[in-house]
């Protein structure tokens, strides 16, 4: 069994104002669209048929709102033998187990076929709180997806939970 990976409170506050830009080095296209929407079970013809979708306000084909923030872990770098994606590490500067803690998605305008996405990645805030497993530092990243354009697409507030040692 491995040991959990821990950092101390010095290095999590320490990780305030830490940034990762990223961009995909190829378009969406609507194969991925297509095979997003058949995944979540979404019907929609906005995301199947070019004819509806071309009479929408949109003018055309548009992903599911929530591709945009699965699009993350997907871009970034393939997921390592724990389970996690190695884009973690590599924008915390340490190795820690961490988990998931929330996220608060504000979608601002559709992901459309031909969109190349980029996306920046910042902790805005750190929080040490204690539970019944012991002190937690609890990140709270603001991830903004643009397009080519520079337009917003949408926007991730997640929090991220990382053990703490006894320092």
């Amino acid at each position: 069994m491995s040991r959990e990976k821990t950092i101390s409170a010095r290095q999590a506050r320490d990780l305030l104002g830490k940034e990762m830009i990223f961009q995909a080095s190829h378009p969406i296209g609507e194969e991925i669209i297509r095979r997003f929407a058949a995944t979540i079970g979404d019907w929609n013809p906005l995301y199947w048929d070019a004819g509806f979708a071309g009479k929408s306000p949109y003018g055309g084909i548009t992903a599911p709102p929530t591709l945009l923030f699965e699009l993350t872990y997907d871009l970034q770098t393939a997921i390592g033998e724990d389970g996690l994606y190695g884009g973690f590490r590599k924008w915390l500067g340490c190795d820690v187990n961490l988990q998931r803690a929330g996220n608060d998605y504000e979608m601002i305008q559709p992901v459309v076929p031909g969109d190349i996405i980029s996306f920046r990645r910042r902790v805005v805030d750190v929080q040490e709180k204690k539970g019944k497993k012991g002190r937690f530092a609890f990140l709270l990243s603001e991830v903004r997806y643009t397009n080519q354009r520079g337009e917003v697409l949408g926007i991730d507030r997640e929090t991220l939970a990382l053990p703490l040692n006894e320092d």
